[in-house]
């Protein structure tokens, strides 16, 4: 997750982000559906999410860092893992896709796949996007080898299942460096005809000790650090209540609390949620779930070379990827 932090606004927060509230009158998914995207959910494995981070990190130590030139020297490690990426995408029998582009002397390499509709409906081409990033400081276990392992989880998952919309699941460069990726690959895809995101920076860190959260100033979390934060802003404010729905009947569902931030989120007072590859869709107005542990507000390692696999929760990794699994399934086929 990106460096940047909020204003120190105090309580004008709280007037300009709203906690979901979950309303009965929101829209749901169906039955038929929500089975469906249940029955995807139970194919997650745990040790398969911890394998991929170790992986990552075992390829990552190999790779000399380098200092980067806009965050005071940070050690950014960048092409091992994009090599990993690809490696484990092909060996699934797909083909990714590097999006390779040069601007400003930056070079950057977002990777995606696409997971085609076989429907013959109009909404066969319409978009659903998976997404997180792959650069890092340090080695990076929950920012953001954590969110790599659900992206790779969830195409292992989802490749053979025929959805009536296209998945498309991104690993952006450079997010570390202020969302040079995302917001290239933003800008160049403008056109496409996204019905939905879900974006994850962070997802594998909890604990259960009174204390554990904070959060950004003027904003009120529970004080235990087990929860998963799902941000939208307003245009993603319905798939946010018919998803915070559907977590609830999964076999062990994530705690989850829904954060909205108004219009397109790029508000003063909601700064703190910028920090991550979802802000280049929101300022486009696409409806885009922002998942997170919260990060700093959250894990001690955040940042530090301590920030390795033997810190995280797989428990509760699994059960945010058994989510995203849940959640991509319905979207594609209703969203």
């Amino acid at each position: 997750m990106s460096a940047f932090q909020a204003q120190n606004l105090g309580a004008g927060v709280l007037s300009v982000l709203s906690l979901l509230a979950g309303c009965h009158s929101s829209p749901s998914f169906s039955d038929v559906t929500t089975e469906r995207a249940v029955t995807a959910a139970g194919e997650v494995s745990a040790p398969q999410l911890r394998s991929h981070i170790e992986a990552l990190l075992k390829e990552r130590q190999k790779e000399e860092p380098v200092a980067s030139m806009f965050w005071g020297g940070m050690p950014l490690r960048r092409h091992n893992a994009a090599s990993y990426i690809d490696s484990y995408l092909t060996g699934l029998g797909l083909t990714p896709v590097h999006e390779r582009e040069r601007q400003n002397e930056i070079d950057t390499e977002n990777i995606y796949v696409d997971l085609p509709s076989s429907s013959t409906s109009a909404h066969a081409t319409d978009l659903v996007l998976i997404t997180g990033h792959y650069d890092n400081w340090h080695l990076g276990a929950d920012d953001n080898a954590s969110a790599v392992a659900v992206l790779l989880e969830t195409a292992q998952i989802l490749r053979k299942k025929n959805l009536s919309r296209t998945v498309r699941i991104i690993a952006f460069d450079r997010e570390e460096e202020g969302l040079i990726g995302s917001d290239r690959y933003a800008n160049r895809h403008a056109g496409d005809h996204l019905t939905a995101m879900i974006n994850m920076d962070c997802v594998g860190y909890s604990s259960s000790k009174p204390g554990s959260q904070s959060a950004p100033p003027g904003l009120a979390l529970r004080d235990v650090g087990d929860f998963l934060g799902i941000l939208a802003s307003a245009p993603g404010a319905g798939i946010l209540s018919s998803v915070t729905k559907l977590s609830r009947t999964l076999p062990s569902p994530v705690g989850v609390l829904g954060l909205i931030a108004p219009a397109n989120g790029h508000d003063a007072a909601a700064a703190a949620f910028l920090r991550s590859d979802h802000a280049p869709f929101w300022r486009q107005g696409v409806p885009v779930l922002f998942l997170t542990d919260t990060a700093n507000f959250r894990n001690p390692h955040y940042h530090r070379s301590t920030d390795l696999p033997e810190t995280l929760d797989y428990d509760f990794l699994a059960r945010n990827a058994a989510l995203v699994v849940a959640a991509t399934v319905a979207l594609a086929e209703e969203g």
